[in-house]
């Protein structure tokens, strides 16, 4: 019967055998470092019984490695993502802040002390927001927008008579519309082009 030191050496050349053997396989590139394999030894053991076990090696080490700096470069990139996007989504917030909420402000304020807001000063505050946006525009056909709209201002606003009430209607719809546009410029500008608020002439 061989002695413990014997079954103990056996073993690890056993061992020795199989890790051989795993690193022997192909290695399989859509898996990225997992090496499997598959063989058969020998354990003696110290009363003298003779076995043959099934070993199913699989190489997790290095695949538990690999993909935890793959997921840690992952979380990486995302985290600097999700600042990068949030400081655009906030120049871009703090830009219609100032450029859409300050002039409609005086809306607010008659709002609160009459209780209700004038068609004549809904289309005042949209001509006046017109004017301003239609030289900061960059693209012809939204300058060509914001010069009907302040048109349509204008004369809704000066126009009195029987229809009076159903064009005073539009001044709403009128004033969402120029903050929506500029809204939707601002967006691209801010948050897919990245450019700074306020913008810097040099």
């Amino acid at each position: 019967m061989p002695g413990k030191g014997a079954w103990r050496n056996e073993l690890y050349r056993n061992v020795l055998t199989v890790f051989g053997q795993c690193l022997s396989l192909k290695f399989d590139a859509a898996k990225r470092s997992t090496l499997t394999c598959q063989s058969f030894i020998r354990i003696v053991h110290p009363d003298g019984d003779m076995r043959w076990m099934t070993v199913k090696d699989t190489a997790t080490t290095a695949n538990i490695s690999s993909r935890w700096v793959r997921t840690k470069t992952k979380c990486r990139n995302g985290w600097f993502f999700l600042g990068h996007a949030s400081t655009r989504v906030g120049v871009w917030l703090l830009s219609l802040v100032a450029l859409v909420g300050a002039p409609c402000l005086p809306l607010l304020i008659e709002l609160l002390k009459i209780g209700t807001i004038g068609s004549n000063s809904i289309y005042i505050t949209a001509s006046v927001m017109c004017v301003g946006f239609v030289f900061m525009a960059e693209n012809t056909l939204i300058r060509v927008v914001y010069i009907v709209l302040f048109s349509l201002t204008l004369i809704f606003n000066m126009v009195s008579g029987p229809y009076s009430p159903e064009l005073n209607s539009w001044s709403s719809i009128i004033l969402i519309g120029v903050c929506v546009l500029h809204a939707s410029e601002r967006a691209y500008w801010h948050v897919a082009l990245d450019r700074p608020f306020p913008e810097r002439t040099s």
